[in-house]
């Protein structure tokens, strides 16, 4: 999917689906940023495809040669939904005739969740909140959703994905509301979920996403926010 804008550097040989719609832009942010929303782009997939899988990862990651045969084999082997965590490596890759270095990277470990496979069967049941991409949080209710209606696996130490460098350019103090948005997003999808699924606070995915806004948590953050933390902290 693309704005409108964008439609004359898409290649040809992509299936372009209907233009995104909605952005960042029609909210009151700071510095106005074009960013579109996690369901709206999902939404456009579910009902533009006929696919009992789906697959969705952010533009900067990198796939091994072997990450289809991968996830293929998660499925067969009955992991209804996977999360892939990524590798980051080092940020001197600059050209696709770099990829053989790039995949001999054995990488460093990373906690974010940014590729996730979810069947098609259970995606109606997402609750996925105004959550806007391209800026921290955004992987949080789609992960919730996983864990709450899905049977989850997450593969923290695979060497499936990468990703070039970590420099974080998205924690500019000046775009902390963007920051602040998907947290509370992701507070009152959780909340909301966890009204009509009285486990999934117990959740290891809800409970580390918790403990991570914990300790960013801002004063000012929504009450939902704090009472999520509260919800949470006792149960480590």
């Amino acid at each position: 999917m693309f704005y409108r804008e964008d439609e004359e550097i898409v290649p040809d040989y992509f299936t372009k689906l209907p233009c995104l719609q909605e952005s960042t832009l029609d909210w009151d942010f700071k510095v106005k940023r074009k960013l579109p929303f996690f369901k709206e782009i999902l939404d456009s997939l579910y009902d533009e495809s006929d696919a009992d899988y789906f697959i969705q990862t952010n533009a900067d990651i990198g796939l091994m040669p072997h990450f289809y045969e991968l996830v293929y084999l998660m499925i067969k082997k009955g992991h209804e939904a996977v999360i892939i965590n990524k590798r980051v490596i080092p940020a001197h890759y600059k050209s696709v005739e770099d990829l053989p270095e790039m995949y001999s990277e054995p990488g460093t470990l990373h906690n974010g969740y940014d590729c996730f496979i979810y069947p098609r069967n259970k995606y109606k049941d997402f609750v996925l909140g105004d959550i806007c991409m391209g800026t921290p949080w955004s992987e949080t209710t789609i992960a919730v959703s996983m864990a709450a209606f899905c049977n989850l696996s997450v593969l923290r130490n695979a060497h499936a994905t990468f990703h070039v460098g970590d420099t974080r350019t998205w924690l500019s103090p000046e775009l902390a509301d963007y920051r602040q948005h998907n947290a509370e997003e992701f507070a009152k999808v959780t909340l909301f979920m966890a009204g009509k699924n009285h486990g999934l606070t117990k959740d290891p995915i809800v409970r580390w996403m918790a403990f991570k806004m914990k300790h960013e948590l801002q004063p000012h953050w929504s009450q939902d926010c704090h009472k999520l933390c509260a919800e949470t902290t006792g149960l480590r």
